[in-house]
């Protein structure tokens, strides 16, 4: 099972740690083992968003994924993908993982410039892709009968999805000095 949300928190807390710790991280040696873990993530992210406004954000299905008890590598069952778009939004995942990019953006700038304009430029998509549809609908599609197993990773994050676009727009904000997010976040703060 891959669950996107909270693999993007996890890659958020991260960034942000080294962000505000880097010369710990520098001084221990473990600068680029966290800079890896980072990055295996985050180039996982990027290839969920095939598109500005499509990502998918769960691989897998937990009744069948959980009753198999033997190597990744031999499982034979089928591998679903979810995704959301502009028909079906999901804000609260995509703006979890506007966040991680960008955090991850800012402390890839001082050892890979490339790489962080690359996650930057996802950032701003999926922030968009989020601000734009401002709903969880197709992210709780995956609660119908078709999809039972998506459930438990919906039903206490859906109402702090405002607070998510937050963090992500801020660290936007912070890394790119964009004036025009000022509003936003005000905006954002009042949901």
């Amino acid at each position: 099972m891959k669950f996107n949300l909270p693999m993007a928190y996890s890659v958020t807390m991260l960034a942000w740690s080294v962000y505000e710790s880097r010369e710990a991280y520098e001084q221990s040696g473990q600068l680029p083992y966290i800079l890896d873990n980072i990055k295996w993530a985050t180039d996982y992210f990027i290839k969920c968003h095939p598109s500005p406004n499509v990502y998918y954000y769960q691989v897998g299905d937990g009744a069948l994924d959980h009753s198999w008890w033997g190597p990744a590598e031999v499982m034979q069952m089928p591998r679903p993908s979810f995704k959301v778009d502009l028909s079906n939004p999901g804000s609260t995942v995509v703006a979890e993982t506007a966040a991680a990019m960008a955090a991850s953006s800012i402390i890839f700038k001082p050892t890979d410039p490339g790489y962080a304009s690359t996650l930057l430029k996802h950032a701003k998509e999926l922030f968009d892709f989020a601000d734009t549809t401002r709903s969880d609908k197709g992210y709780k599609a995956a609660e119908d009968t078709t999809h039972p197993t998506a459930v438990f990773m919906t039903n206490s994050l859906g109402q702090v999805y405002g607070c998510i676009w937050q963090q992500a727009m801020m660290l936007i904000f912070r890394k790119q000095n964009l004036t025009n997010l000022i509003g936003k976040g005000k905006e954002v703060q009042r949901l």
